[in-house]
């Protein structure tokens, strides 16, 4: 394996990769992002700049802010409840606000208070397997002149369909 890619090493469960943990459980694997959640940090704000939720950020503080969203993005691969948040925060990337920076740092604060534990489980699929989408979508609102669309794609079990021989009898009742 490592001569035929090129010195890359194979990993077993658990393992960490960038910022992601990968381990078996009881009832299927699992990712989290327990330790990297800790690390980030929430953005300082001086209290005269936090009493002007209006003000426009500065350069720094507008690099400061995309570095927070960045995080909060990548943990929205394991911390689904934080993706409607990540997503509105996102649309002020090119002019910030005091209100959006508070915000962040808010979302950063409740993921941190609540990250032990929280990940994706995924349990064993037995087959037939079936691809379901659950796509939904919001109206414009009076701060956006657009929708927020998202769509999701599932590996599920396929427990509508039934496999049968070709010369039961209850072959030709599946079929009409």
């Amino acid at each position: 394996f490592s001569k035929r890619f090129g010195g890359a090493t194979r990993s077993e469960l658990p393992m960490k990769h960038v910022g992601i943990e990968y381990s078996y459980t009881q009832w299927g694997l699992r990712t989290a992002q327990d330790e990297f959640c800790q690390k980030l940090q929430p953005v300082p704000l001086t209290k005269e700049r936090a009493s002007n939720d209006a003000s426009e950020l500065s350069p720094a503080e507008k690099t400061a802010y995309r570095g927070i969203l960045g995080g909060l993005l990548w943990v929205c691969q394991t911390h689904l409840e934080a993706i409607c948040d990540t997503v509105l925060l996102q649309q002020h990337t090119t002019s910030p606000t005091i209100a959006h920076m508070k915000a962040a740092n808010s979302v950063l604060a409740k993921i941190k208070k609540l990250s032990h534990g929280v990940g994706l489980l995924f349990g064993p699929l037995t087959p037939p397997f079936k691809l379901d989408t659950v796509c939904d979508s919001s109206g414009a609102t009076l701060g956006s002149s657009y929708a927020q669309e998202a769509a999701m794609v599932l590996l599920c079990e396929d427990h509508t369909v039934s496999v049968v021989a070709s010369d039961s009898p209850s072959y030709h009742k599946v079929l009409t």
